[in-house]
């Protein structure tokens, strides 16, 4: 057996592994619960949890539902949904001179902010988006990333813990989004954060966490085409600016969600990400959240919002994406997904906007994690 032989081979069995894996084959409530095990802030960063009430009335969702309505094309429909309590998530920043395995210092939420202000070399604020297809993953699974981008950019992270389907389906992860949003602008009486400067956001997400970034944008864009003059919104009772972030940086993207492209197919031998979604399976393991009868469909959406634009970024209109701000995005070239990325980036491109795409040769889904 030569060495290109043995490499495939070995890759073979590698991607045969990944259906064993416990996001596969535990049952879904499970899987989340496991996902969002806090097993301690590492001592080479801080981290402060916060829970924002939700007190902003019914407009902010009926954004969501307008910027939908005006983008779809077909009969493509959504389970209902609303505001959720509280915004969850945590602020997160570099502990400089100590290491991970160091312990930690008891403190406050606040005293933990306040080290992170401190620490922060400029006012750069990353608005963090996990990956898990919508159905699990947490800010504290996403530590070690999140500690690494605020380190690297000098800024800060914040960490949204969006609401997680089958409970909550898309589009109520973006209503989460549109919410912490403008409360990192707008913050509430008793918010530890002072009001943040849009041209100092950065939308981060990987995998899924990219298609929420998108969807924050049109969103967003859907609201400053309202009107061009003087875009607002009512966000907690008053009028607020509607304003871009800087810009997204997102790794691995799930844009083409439908798995509609030739990618899915070709690099169907080089990925972990390969086949059908294990869920929809009927032997999958059944719960209370995710039960097996009815016969299962797509545990985000409605089957009919598989290609709807909000959440298959690949079928966003040239027209829709005027306006969008720069776009980094990295990815690998043997992804099931790539084609969905390379089509969103020609597009952005194409409708006027800043865009770089960097592709990792060989490199599988989400593959720097």
């Amino acid at each position: 057996m030569d060495e290109r032989e043995r490499q495939k081979k070995a890759l073979a069995t590698l991607l045969a592994r990944t259906m064993n894996l416990p996001m596969f084959t535990t049952p879904l409530r499970q899987s989340q619960e496991d996902s969002n095990i806090d097993s301690g802030i590492p001592g080479n960063m801080w981290a402060s949890k916060v829970d924002w009430p939700v007190e902003t009335g019914p407009e902010l969702k009926r954004v969501v539902h307008d910027t939908w309505e005006h983008m779809k094309f077909d009969a493509a429909t959504y389970y209902d949904f609303d505001n959720p309590p509280a915004i969850h998530g945590e602020w997160v920043g570099p502990r400089p001179g100590f290491s991970r395995k160091d312990k930690p210092p008891a403190v406050s939420p606040a005293e933990a902010y306040q080290n992170i202000s401190k620490e922060a070399q400029n006012p750069t604020t990353i608005l963090f988006l996990f990956g898990g297809a919508f159905v699990r993953g947490s800010a504290a699974l996403s530590r070690p990333v999140t500690s690494t981008l605020a380190s690297l950019s000098g800024g800060r992270v914040f960490a949204l813990n969006y609401r997680l389907s089958p409970q909550h389906p898309f589009p109520a992860p973006a209503l989460d989004l549109l919410i912490a949003y403008f409360t990192l602008l707008h913050p509430p009486p008793g918010a530890m954060h002072s009001p943040v400067d849009p041209s100092h956001i950065v939308l981060a997400g990987e995998s899924a966490g990219a298609i929420l970034a998108a969807a924050l944008i049109q969103c967003l864009l859907h609201l400053r085409r309202q009107n061009p003059q003087n875009p607002t919104v009512t966000f907690n009772g008053r009028q607020v600016p509607v304003a871009l972030p800087a810009g997204l940086a997102v790794l691995s993207p799930a844009f083409d969600i439908g798995l509609s492209l030739p990618s899915f197919e070709r690099n169907n031998d080089r990925d972990w990400i390969w086949g059908a979604d294990p869920r929809i399976r009927s032997n999958f393991p059944a719960d209370d959240v995710w039960p097996s009868d009815p016969p299962r469909v797509m545990p985000y959406c409605h089957d009919s919002a598989l290609a709807h634009p909000m959440l298959n970024t690949t079928a966003v209109a040239l027209e829709d994406l005027k306006g969008f701000p720069p776009v980094w995005i990295a990815a690998g070239e043997a992804e099931t997904l790539v084609d969905g990325t390379m089509v969103v980036a020609k597009d952005v491109a194409l409708a006027g906007g800043e865009v770089e795409l960097v592709l990792y040769e060989g490199m599988p889904h989400i593959f720097p994690l």
